[in-house]
């Protein structure tokens, strides 16, 4: 059975990369490292897991070619993203 959830082999860089997952996992990007910055500016301690959350996210869009499932890994880092900035401003689901 091939699909995401699949143990079926698959070569890296053989998946099309998905623009509009890509466009969101770049903003996701630059927001949470701009928000790590200005938070550690504030000298508030959640600077640290914003900013290794966006420096995560910064290596998995630079070495997407070296994934099998790319696409699956944009999707799971972008719900991480959207259920963390959620707790961090208040907003827990």
């Amino acid at each position: 059975m091939d699909g995401p959830q699949s143990f079926a082999p698959a070569k890296p860089g053989t998946e099309r990369l998905d623009p509009i997952l890509f466009t969101r996992n770049k903003l996701i990007e630059e927001t949470l490292l701009s928000e790590g910055a200005k938070l550690l500016k504030d000298g508030d301690l959640r600077w640290y897991f914003t900013t290794a959350h966006g420096e995560i996210t910064r290596l998995i869009n630079k070495n997407l070619a070296h994934f099998q499932r790319p696409n699956a890994l944009m999707r799971l880092n972008i719900h991480f993203a959207e259920e963390f900035v959620r707790a961090l401003w208040g907003q827990p689901h």
